[in-house]
């Protein structure tokens, strides 16, 4: 189809047929996209947080993603612990009382036109991180001379925790970032290493460049969502959240029981994480 497509395209070009041709591309059906990240800074309160409820795309337009209002949204953490997430009317569910706790286990319930969407998640800690954790050195990159930046923190071997990197800067005043995700199986030696460069995210990392980098402590699932996420839509990853509107679309781990084939797309995670802001020597 695309070849006959790529044919016709060419042949009108060729002829110089001035004709407007109305190409009928396939629409596929809306479907419930679930972002609910409920992110928790090291020795930040993190009582406020916000879910978001939407609509997938037609990959080739312009227009924002619909929202979806009047859900019911909350979080359990125990019988005696819930939270509300208020709907602001704009696709956003805001709850400003959260409470989370490293090692603590959240419900996440979504009850909207009739149907329930739930998902579970555990708060990870993670290691608390400075500047100290960055070393930089001259000689990344392919051509070896590049300005190269590893992160380096301890982790416990053979735990479940794994985790997301963001890493994110400014070039041309426009804001560039990356997502990387880290599998704990891999790191036996107690400590997690990952190198960078600039030219991997939006350009060559200089002198004064600032570079924040942010560190998640995540579920393995959540993990694995990430990396498909990224292998499909890594232009949509790199924005720092999920847009799901490529192609290839993720399901997550938020389910509808009664029919998994009805499952939203996007993912429930509740992850501390720590930041670093670097300057680039």
């Amino acid at each position: 189809m695309k070849a006959f497509l790529s044919f016709v395209l060419l042949l009108a070009l060729c002829t110089g047929c001035e004709e407007v041709i109305d190409l009928k591309l396939d629409s596929q059906e809306q479907q419930l996209v679930v972002d609910a990240a409920l992110d928790w800074e090291k020795g930040k309160p993190g009582n406020e947080q916000k879910i978001r409820l939407s609509y997938t795309n037609d990959y080739y337009t312009n227009q924002p993603s619909e929202t979806a209002t009047g859900a019911t949204v909350l979080v359990t953490a125990s019988e005696s612990e819930t939270y509300t997430f208020v709907d602001q009317g704009n696709g956003d569910y805001v709850c400003r009382d959260f409470k989370p706790e490293p090692d603590k286990s959240y419900r996440l319930t979504i009850d909207y036109k009739g149907k329930r969407y739930t998902s579970e998640d555990r708060m990870r800690e993670v290691p608390e991180l400075t500047e100290g954790n960055i070393t930089q050195r001259s000689d990344g990159g392919f051509s070896k001379d590049e300005i190269a930046l590893r992160i380096t923190f301890p982790t416990r071997s053979g735990s479940d925790s794994n985790f997301i990197i963001k890493v994110s800067y400014v070039k041309n005043d426009r804001v560039y970032s990356r997502l990387y995700a880290i599998d704990n199986r891999f790191y036996t030696d107690g400590k997690i290493s990952r190198s960078f460069t600039g030219s991997n995210i939006g350009g060559e990392f200089l002198k004064g460049d600032k570079v924040e980098i942010k560190v998640y402590s995540v579920s393995n699932a959540y993990r694995q969502f990430i990396d498909l996420l990224t292998a499909n839509s890594l232009d949509d990853a790199q924005r720092g959240r999920p847009m799901f509107t490529s192609p290839t679309r993720v399901y997550g781990n938020v389910v509808y029981e009664p029919d998994p084939k009805q499952n939203p797309f996007g993912a429930f995670r509740v992850a501390q994480y720590s930041t670093i802001l670097y300057v680039v020597k």
